[in-house]
């Protein structure tokens, strides 16, 4: 019968489909990041009472929460920091260099926020919350389409996207996850910061990581990047 689903019930105009994916692009698109089920549901009950906040993706990590989010990519991506391991903070402030989003962190007293900007507290009201979330909001829809020539600002003459994967690749992701954070295929980016190191003449991704710091052949402080 015409106009039917026998599993779904009466099918749903085309206009109407298109309406919910405008909606999704109008409105704010987060994603929420916790190991808590309730912190997740509570956050979310917050932000749905906003009229320009539509929540695309829940889940107990952020890069679960980038992936179940298909194309809605979301523009701000909150994470619980209480239970969340260092490693999926790192994919997170990997990813946001390519897909451009904003961040909010939320965390007690004493825990660690290095590398995140918008940190907001336990204590603080929905308020601050939505309001933290409005500030980092990504203005662009999707990912982040610079262009690919060299970029004349950029201090080793790098494109863009070389820029992109080569932090990527000196903030510790391997081959498999910065494809994951990218949309790429892994040998794609495998051969792509391979090409990066050789043109900046450096022989493995600790050193890559201190010539992106301005540090040159500095012996590495920090724990080493992960290769391939």
């Amino acid at each position: 019968m015409a106009g039917w689903s026998r599993r779904y019930g009466p099918k749903k105009p085309a206009a109407f489909k298109i309406g919910l994916t405008i909606c999704s692009y109008v409105k704010m698109r987060i994603a929420i990041s916790s190991k808590n089920r309730l912190f997740r549901e509570g956050l979310a009950s917050i932000l749905k009472g906003q009229e320009d906040c539509v929540i695309v993706a829940q889940s107990t990590s952020a890069q679960a929460a980038l992936k179940t989010s298909g194309y809605r990519r979301p523009q701000v991506l909150i994470i619980d920091r209480a239970g969340a391991e260092r490693g999926d903070l790192d994919y997170a402030l990997g990813a946001r260099l390519y897909q451009n989003f904003g961040i909010v962190l939320i965390a007690g007293p004493g825990m660690d926020v290095a590398g995140f900007e918008k940190v907001v507290r336990y204590d603080k009201s929905g308020y601050e919350l939505v309001n933290a979330v409005r500030s980092v909001k990504s203005p662009d829809i999707g990912i982040n389409r610079r262009r690919r020539g060299v970029d004349p600002a950029d201090p080793l003459g790098l494109t863009a996207r070389e820029r992109q994967l080569a932090e990527l690749a000196g903030q510790g992701l391997s081959s498999r996850e910065i494809a994951e954070a990218t949309g790429l295929k892994q040998l794609t980016a495998k051969n792509t910061v391979a090409r990066i190191m050789h043109k900046l003449g450096c022989n493995n991704r600790v050193q890559l990581a201190h010539v992106l710091a301005g540090r040159g052949d500095e012996e590495p402080l920090a724990r080493s990047a992960k290769s391939g």
